[in-house]
């Protein structure tokens, strides 16, 4: 098994999720990480840049309370320009952080949040298969797999050989009916669990013959 890559931390661009003011929040705390810190030297855009334009788009947003049409434009605009400071210097960050998690938490950004690996697939477990309300009637039930998005319930008539043709019937559910079935006809059954990436895990195969 080749051992996992090591998750390299990047910094989040997205700056849309913020409301009007949290996100004057965030552009002030961006500055003062970034401010004279000596991990990066020559930030583009320069400070100076970046707080005249936070300052205008803070003025901007407290103008825009008025609701008026060319206010809501006009903050609308500022907070577009200071956005595009804000993602030209994250660029500048990563390059110059080479993938520390120090000095990218030191800028004050929010980095990504890690992605959470997919669930390995379980073998189903606990096999039961029963009688139905009805001759005729099979029921099936297993225990939930973990990483299952569905089952696959499955039956054939004995024998079991390379040959057999099972009938299947797809389930989100852990229990699944088979009726008309030929009664004093021994049939084998068996549930197969799909993961959420197409995975394809069977449970043991039993037994029972049809009331």
């Amino acid at each position: 098994m080749k051992p996992q890559k090591k998750a390299i931390p990047r910094i989040n661009l997205g700056f849309d999720h913020y409301s009007d003011v949290a996100f004057a929040d965030k552009a002030g705390s961006i500055y003062d990480g970034m401010n004279l810190n000596p991990n990066f030297p020559t930030p583009t855009p320069d400070m100076p840049t970046l707080l005249t334009n936070k300052t205008a788009y803070v003025n901007a947003l407290d103008k825009a309370s008025s609701r008026s049409k060319n206010d809501v434009a006009a903050k609308d605009h500022a907070r577009q320009v200071l956005t595009d400071n804000l993602v030209q210097l994250g660029n500048y960050v990563t390059l110059e952080a080479k993938g520390s998690f120090v000095l990218l938490t030191e800028s004050r950004f929010d980095l990504r949040k890690k992605r959470e690996s997919k669930p390995e697939m379980q073998q189903p477990k606990n096999l039961v298969i029963s009688d139905g309300v009805n001759p005729g009637m099979l029921l099936m039930t297993v225990d939930a797999a973990k990483g299952a998005r569905s089952y696959s319930f499955e039956i054939t008539p004995d024998p079991i050989t390379p040959d057999s043709v099972w009938t299947k019937i797809s389930c989100t559910t852990r229990k699944c009916i088979f009726a008309n079935l030929e009664s004093g006809k021994k049939m084998w059954g068996r549930v197969g669990a799909v993961g959420v990436k197409n995975q394809f895990v069977y449970s043991v195969v039993l037994s029972r013959t049809v009331q």
